[in-house]
This record gives C-alpha cells, sequence and structure tokens, in this order.
C-alpha cells in the first residue's frame, strides 16, 4: 500500500509539473501584453525570459520524474512476475 501511494505522489509530481509548465508559458505572454501596453518594455521581456525559463526546467523535471516512475514500474512489475513464477514452482 505504501509502495502504491509513493508511485501515486510520483505520477501526480510529473502531471503537475507539466501543468506549472504550460503555465509558466502561457501566463507570462499574458502579462507581457500588458506591460508592452503601459511601455515597460524592460520588465516584460525580464517576465518573458523568466516564465520561459520556468517553463523549460519544470517541463525537464516532469520528463525525469515520469522516466524515472516507469523504470520503477517496469522493474516492480518484473519482480512481481519472477514471484509469481516461484510461487507456481512452489504449489
Amino acid at each position: 500500500m505504501i509502495f502504491q501511494l509513493k508511485q501515486f505522489k510520483r505520477r501526480c509530481r510529473y502531471y503537475f509539473g507539466y501543468m506549472y509548465s504550460v503555465l509558466f508559458y502561457v501566463a507570462p505572454s499574458l502579462l507581457t501584453a500588458d506591460l508592452f501596453e503601459q511601455g515597460e518594455d524592460y520588465i516584460a521581456f525580464l517576465m518573458l525570459g523568466t516564465g520561459y525559463l520556468m517553463s523549460i526546467l519544470f517541463f525537464v523535471a516532469s520528463r525525469k520524474d515520469q522516466k524515472y516512475y516507469h523504470e520503477v514500474r517496469h522493474e516492480f512489475a518484473g519482480l512481481y512476475a519472477k514471484f509469481d513464477q516461484l510461487e507456481k514452482r512452489g504449489d
């Protein structure tokens, strides 16, 4: 049960990472449109660059978490298959 909760936590981590990635990609774009209209060019470019950088970082971290999640899941699936074989052999 604890392993399943940890797997659920990992899965949620990379799902939310992808959602935050999209959020940090879209939100600065919308905010910079208003800042450009107000004449705040320097702040707009700074916010846009920071938002895109954060988006990329969240995306890369989510890919890493997703890869780790699937690797662990496949390893345990192999272990459970071997355990089932051992149980059948013992009967």
